[in-house]
């Protein structure tokens, strides 16, 4: 079983340890943000090499799917450090626009979906009503059975992963912290940014400044179409 150490407002890093024994595996980074994309890193323990990068593109939020008649976001898994074609791409489908507010299945498909064939079904991400616990099932073997399951008490000061043995733990630890950090929790400490000068800005976009009389700093720009920091944080 490994054990998450979610980083504090200051920390930089989640740390990814094995319970019984307390070694250390990965480390995860707090949300980084550039100008089209939040990603979260996850780090070998071992010699600070990048195992995957996730990346959530403003753009693929809350798209319109007109064939469906509903909404689909997704998130894009790179291996290392250089590749520039996801390995991996994730799937959340709802009929209302907007972060799962209970029960959802998201889907990861491997391969980019949008390459010529498309890309085959690889895992199906369960959330259950509280969002407190995800697990990874395989649509490859059928098996019902979950390869890897998250699970964070109501305190929120850490998170354990129970990962099957055989299996990668990298990736499925990748797909889980990634799924919980991107798309089912958008909190303001997971952000890397400076505190002191950011914050305000921060606040700003997630609409949650009230802006006080006298206040002579500009507006932030609008969260959906031109935030420096944080795109459409939810």
């Amino acid at each position: 079983m490994l054990h998450l150490h979610p980083y504090s407002w200051q920390g930089e890093t989640g740390d990814i340890r094995d319970k019984a024994t307390g070694q250390l595996f990965f480390r995860r980074s707090k949300t980084l943000c550039s100008d089209n994309a939040d990603w979260v890193t996850l780090e070998n323990a071992l010699d600070g090499s990048t195992a995957w990068r996730i990346q959530a593109r403003y753009s693929d939020r809350d798209v319109r799917d007109e064939g469906s008649d509903g909404y689909w976001t997704a998130l894009r898994v790179f291996y290392g450090n250089a590749e520039t074609l996801p390995r991996f791409m994730l799937f959340y489908r709802s009929t209302h626009p907007g972060p799962p507010a209970s029960e959802c299945s998201i889907d990861v498909y491997q391969g980019n979906v949008s390459d010529p064939g498309g890309a085959r079904s690889m895992f199906r991400l369960q959330c259950n009503d509280r969002q407190d616990t995800v697990g990874v099932f395989p649509l490859y073997s059928g098996e019902d059975r979950s390869l890897c399951t998250l699970r964070k008490p109501a305190d929120m000061q850490s998170m354990t992963l129970e990962v099957e043995t055989g299996v990668d733990p990298s990736l499925l630890t990748a797909l889980l912290v990634a799924t919980d950090q991107l798309l089912l929790n958008h909190k303001l400490h997971d952000y890397a940014v400076d505190w002191k000068g950011d914050l305000w800005l921060l606040e700003a976009c997630a609409g949650t400044e009230a802006r006080k009389p006298g206040d002579r700093r500009p507006p932030a720009p609008d969260k959906r179409t031109g935030c420096l920091c944080l795109g459409s944080l939810r």
